[in-house]
C-alpha cells in the first residue's frame, strides 16, 4: 500500500494487511521513519527527498489532518525535518505537537527537547525538559531531563560569563587571568560556580571550561580540550 493512501486514511477506516494483520496508523509513520533511519545509516538521499520534493512531508502532514490523534504521525514528521531537511526547530514543534495527544509515548517529549536545543532555542529547550521532568513518572526519563537541564544551565553560564569576560577586555585591554581579577573589577561578586557547585576554570585566553565535564554529560561547550568523555558517558549522551 502506497504512502498516499496510507495517509488519506482515517483510523476507522484502516484496512488489514494480509501478512501482518490489522495495518495500524504506525505503518504510516513507519514509512517515513524507516527512510530517516537509513539516510541515518549512510545512505544517499533520493530525488523524491524533502529538500528538494514536498511530497514526503505533504504526505505525512496530510495524513495528520486525517489523523489528528495518531502520535505516530507527529513522530514520522519530526524525524522527516530533522533527517532530511536538518531544521531542527521544525522537528522539535512536529514531536511537541505529537507529545500533547493524551495517548503519545512520553519520549516524544524528550526528543522535542533535544531537538529545541539543538536548535539553539534554549528557553525553549528548557521548558520542555522541565515539562518532560514534571509529567513523568520514569525514572530514567527524569533523570535524563534533569541531566539535560543543568547542560543547559551550564551552557547560559557561560553565555553570560564569556560577555562579562569581553566586558573586561574592552575596558583593561587585555584578557583576565584569574576571577579575582574579574570581582576586583567589579565585574563578578566572586568564583562563578556551575549547577553542580563546581568553579568554572578561566584560561589564560580567556576560555572558560567545566572543571568535571564528565558530569555534566549533555554539555556541548566549555569542554577542556583532550577531555575523552567514558563510554557510559558517550551512550548516555546519545539518549
Amino acid at each position: 500500500m502506497t504512502l498516499p493512501l496510507l495517509t488519506a486514511l482515517t483510523p476507522e477506516g484502516v484496512p488489514s494487511n494480509p501478512r501482518n494483520g490489522p495495518l495500524t496508523p504506525f505503518h504510516v509513520a513507519s514509512v517515513a521513519f524507516q527512510r530517516a533511519r537509513q539516510l541515518k545509516n549512510g545512505a544517499r538521499p533520493r530525488v523524491d527527498s524533502v529538500s528538494r520534493n514536498p511530497t514526503r512531508l505533504a504526505l505525512l502532514e496530510k495524513g495528520i489532518r486525517a489523523n489528528p490523534g495518531v502520535w505516530q504521525l507527529y513522530h514520522a514528521l519530526g524525524f522527516v525535518h530533522y533527517k532530511e531537511r536538518q531544521d531542527y526547530l521544525a522537528a522539535a514543534d512536529a514531536f511537541r505537537r505529537g507529545a500533547e495527544l493524551p495517548n503519545a509515548h512520553p519520549f516524544l517529549k524528550v526528543l522535542a527537547a533535544k531537538m529545541a536545543q539543538r536548535g539553539g532555542e534554549i528557553e525553549t529547550s528548557r521548558m520542555l525538559w522541565t515539562m518532560t521532568y514534571d509529567s513523568s513518572d520514569d525514572k530514567l526519563i527524569r533523570d535524563n531531563a534533569a541531566n539535560h537541564l543543568l547542560a543547559l544551565q551550564a551552557e547560559q553560564d557561560l553565555d553570560g560569563l564569556g560577555k562579562i569576560i569581553d566586558l573586561y577586555r574592552q575596558k583593561a585591554g587585555h584578557n583576565p587571568q584569574s576571577w579575582r581579577e574579574m570581582y576586583a573589577a567589579n565585574l563578578l561578586p566572586g568564583v562563578p560556580v556551575d549547577p553542580l557547585g563546581f568553579p568554572y576554570v578561566l584560561a589564560p585566553g580567556g576560555e572558560i571550561y567545566v572543571l568535571h565535564p564528565e558530569k555534566l554529560k549533555f554539555l556541548h561547550r566549555g569542554i577542556p580540550s583532550g577531555f575523552t568523555p567514558s563510554l557510559e558517558s558517550e551512550m548516555d549522551a546519545r539518549n
